[in-house]
């Protein structure tokens, strides 16, 4: 295509759509993510230095996210002689303690739980009677006072380095207590799988490092995510009944922030650098480095080492990357139907009518028809049967239809089709249940080891490969043993006998009546298909 003024206006057009993929608005948490200590959709670690971090999950190991330990259920002040004895002249002496005693006796629930409940109850009651302040809980107490008290730097800034030497351990610090802490994890496991079994994609990142920034002096202050590394949550319960989850990387490097990098390059004329792990390439602390001197000067901007576990719309960044022009041979714009597209226009089918107007039905028992789309794995209707004659006619169509209208027996029959005719399907939907369904349509006809399953968490390298390898070992490509199926003739024969009644029904007599007509007049159709 030549370069022309309206090539250049088509490009820009181009070009605008597809940052819209990357959503350049403050409402995209991209853009501008809310911390919030509350909220059950998230979850920022503490006392852990980010490189250590990132070597550790990308290396393939799994960390054990932990709660800020509770108060010591024995405080200092109940170790005194006074409280000692004290205590013990009340265990043999104390009404209410012998009464819950008994009754935990009596009705067999005297376990080492309810006991240690009932003794941590007589422990408050002499408090109480000593004038002592009451005991310290996870109430009561401040986690972030507690935690320094424990040796745990409470800081949502995390150090670059670390002095302490534990930081290389399989662990991942925060400063929830235990019960809180499995609440909020509860919640966004359940997110994550809720996300992956709609969508096939997963919403669950850890975030190394925020840009803290603002779109100008002395505006609010926004934070963007700087590197994020696609992770899962795995759950399992210990021996005790104690619940553990465990993060583990689900890719083998983290990606740079597409929405980010764009936005600052378009309205603040900065240039953020891309992440490249590697031998030579980027750490963390480097990146963090980079982008340091990449917004020197702008007044307000810091980068925060923040490391923060929570879900991301992540999906639409290799959209973006896939729609770079780069990476096609001509611009998409000299496609047919992504020209009509960015110039507003509606395209036109070979015969000159609308793309989209509705089309004409392929005769069914047509010999040329049917050598065009010779197999149905499910039954189809004439409107169906003509989109897969279109499909294998390598037009372009789209096919409507409210549910329960047989859009996924199309699409099956379409790729059987395909299949049989030597060519390769992408089959994209943007939900996991409409996967599911045409795979197993596909299956249940005995084509199921064609299918090649890229999406959620099928699309781990190993089971890809452990795929490809099963597809190997069958041989496809290689011709089969014995010789090629015959042709049914009885087959055949019936079907040109019926065929010729239903066309013998349609030829019109010399008063221009045709036999169907005169049956349907006489009411005697509709009594047939009712009887049938």
């Amino acid at each position: 295509m030549p370069e022309t003024a309206e090539t250049i206006r088509l490009e820009k057009l181009y070009e605008n759509l597809r940052e819209r993929l990357l959503d350049m608005s403050l409402r995209n948490p991209m853009l501008s993510y809310k911390h919030r200590a509350t909220s059950k959709r998230q979850l920022q670690i503490v006392d852990e230095v980010p490189e250590s971090v990132y070597q550790l999950l990308t290396d393939g190991g799994a960390l054990e996210i932990v709660a800020l330990p509770e108060p010591d259920d024995t405080p200092l002040d109940e170790r005194t002689e006074e409280f000692t004895s004290t205590l013990a002249h009340a265990r043999v002496s104390d009404i209410e303690h012998l009464t819950r005693l008994r009754a935990l006796e009596s009705a067999g629930r005297d376990d080492e739980f309810e006991l240690a409940k009932v003794d941590r109850e007589l422990r408050d009651r002499v408090r109480a009677q000593l004038g002592l302040p009451p005991r310290r809980n996870s109430k009561t107490v401040n986690p972030a006072e507690h935690a320094r008290e424990l040796g745990i730097d409470p800081s949502l800034e995390l150090s670059a380095t670390s002095t302490k030497g534990a930081h290389s351990d399989r662990k991942l610090q925060t400063l929830k207590w235990p019960d809180n802490l499995e609440a909020v994890l509860e919640r966004i496991y359940d997110d994550a799988r809720l996300a992956e079994q709609e969508t096939g994609l997963s919403t669950l990142f850890l975030v190394f490092g925020f840009l803290e920034w603002t779109e100008r002096d002395e505006g609010k202050k926004l934070f963007a995510p700087l590197l994020m590394l696609p992770v899962k949550l795995d759950r399992r319960k210990t021996p005790r009944g104690k619940i553990v989850f465990n993060l583990s990387a689900t890719a083998e490097t983290a990606e740079a922030n597409l929405s980010l990098l764009k936005k600052i390059e378009r309205d603040f004329g900065r240039s953020l650098p891309d992440f490249a792990p590697g031998a030579d390439g980027d750490s963390v602390e480097e990146y963090f480095e980079a982008v340091r001197k990449a917004v020197d000067g702008q007044k307000g901007w810091h980068v925060r080492r923040f490391l923060t576990l929570g879900h991301f719309a992540f999906g639409r960044f290799a959209m973006y990357a896939d729609l770079a022009p780069a990476n096609w041979k001509r611009h998409p714009i000299e496609d047919k139907l992504v020209g009509a597209i960015v110039r507003g226009a509606e395209m036109t089918g070979d015969g000159g009518g609308s793309l989209f107007g509705p089309p004409e039905d392929y005769p069914v028992d047509d010999p040329e028809i049917e050598k065009i789309a010779p197999i149905l794995i499910h039954d189809a209707d004439a409107s169906q049967h003509s989109a897969l004659v279109d499909v294998m006619k390598m037009k372009n169509l789209v096919i409507q239809g409210p549910p329960g209208t047989g859009k996924s027996q199309t699409i099956t029959n379409i790729v059987a089709n395909a299949l049989a005719d030597g060519r390769t399907v992408l089959f994209l939907a943007e939900k996991q249940a409409a996967l599911d369904v045409v795979k197993r349509r596909l299956a249940k006809a005995d084509l199921g080891d064609f299918c090649l399953e890229l999406h959620s968490d099928k699309a781990s390298s190993r089971l890809v490969v452990e795929s490809l390898k099963k597809r190997a070992q069958h041989g496809f490509g290689k011709r089969p043993n014995g010789s090629a199926q015959q042709p049914d003739v009885t087959w055949d024969q019936c079907r040109k006998e019926v065929a010729a009644y239903v066309d013998a029904l349609h030829v019109a007599a010399s008063d221009g009546k045709a036999p169907f007509d005169l049956i349907w007049r006489s009411g005697l159709l509709p009594v047939l298909w009712t009887r049938s």
